[in-house]
């Protein structure tokens, strides 16, 4: 999981001025992998939010949403293994080794976190960000409005894919929006 570049919301027509109005929808990619036996699956999602916070208070929310996601989806699931760059603002601090240490209480499943190297365009989840604003972008060349996240998380979810798209509450950072 990394954080993608912001998505600028776009709409179909819009005035020369909204260049410089446009609001930000955070993206935070994760591919999810799982292997029972000798067959492995993944699942591409793609957690998006209105709120512009890159600190781990958001890596908190985005870490509730993905565990509830795999709880849910496979509940054999005992250990979840987080691998991600290295950014100490984000993932490689004490906030968040304080939220592996309790991982079990916190989520109901046990973790383990690899840290890679800073930087960009390195994993899976880059072309997740790459592919989700690829379909923001054009439905709103097919004329759709895109004005947060919750409509850049339905749009998403309308379309045919592999990327699975959930929005990530504004204020709340509690539960994911309608």
């Amino acid at each position: 999981m990394d954080f993608a570049e912001n998505w600028m919301v776009s709409y179909p027509e819009e005035l020369q001025s909204m260049y410089y109005a446009k609001e930000p929808v955070t993206l935070h990619p994760a591919v999810i992998h799982h292997r029972e036996e000798e067959v492995t699956t993944h699942w591409s999602v793609a957690l998006v939010t209105d709120d512009r916070a890159h600190d781990t208070g958001a890596i908190l929310a985005f870490l509730r949403v993905l565990c509830d996601f795999v709880r849910t989806t496979l509940p054999e699931v005992t250990t979840i293994h987080y691998a991600s760059d290295s950014p100490s603002s984000q993932y490689r601090n004490i906030f968040i080794f304080s939220i592996l240490c309790k991982h079990q209480q916190l989520f109901g499943v046990q973790a383990t976190w690899t840290y890679f190297e800073a930087g960009h365009g390195k994993g899976p989840c880059d072309g997740v960000g790459a592919a989700a604003k690829r379909n923001a972008d054009l439905s709103v060349k097919r004329n759709k409005k895109i004005w947060n996240a919750a409509q850049f998380a339905k749009r998403g979810n309308k379309l045919e894919g592999s990327v699975r798209y959930i929005c990530v509450g504004y204020c709340t950072r509690e539960a994911p929006c309608a």
